[in-house]
């Protein structure tokens, strides 16, 4: 696969790791077997989802629908790169112009 999708929420509440796991359960259960969730970190700040794909755009819309019931769906941010890549491209929301991961 290709691509790395980054699925990420601000890190700011004791439970955010549970939440964190949650979350990763409802993406390997719900997730077309096209793209492979690739496991997840927690920081201080952030806390991501890895998903290897080699369809970046349908794998996000694939995700949004499965979180689209988890109330952290609203504080997602999502973008993509290459795989081995330093350069993301943001998918989520519109408008967010820049994207990293600690």
């Amino acid at each position: 696969m290709s691509y790395q999708l980054v699925l990420q929420w601000p890190a700011t509440e004791h439970d955010s790791f549970e939440a964190l796991v949650g979350m990763e359960e409802a993406l390997l259960e719900g997730l077309d077997s096209r793209h492979e969730v690739d496991g997840h970190d927690i920081g201080r700040a952030e806390m991501n989802i890895f998903v290897l794909t080699d369809d970046p755009i349908a794998a996000f819309a694939e995700a949004h629908r499965v979180l689209s019931a988890h109330p952290a769906v609203w504080n997602m941010r999502a973008a993509f790169r290459l795989v081995g890549a330093e350069d993301f491209t943001v998918v989520w929301p519109k408008g967010l112009s820049e994207f990293s991961v600690s």
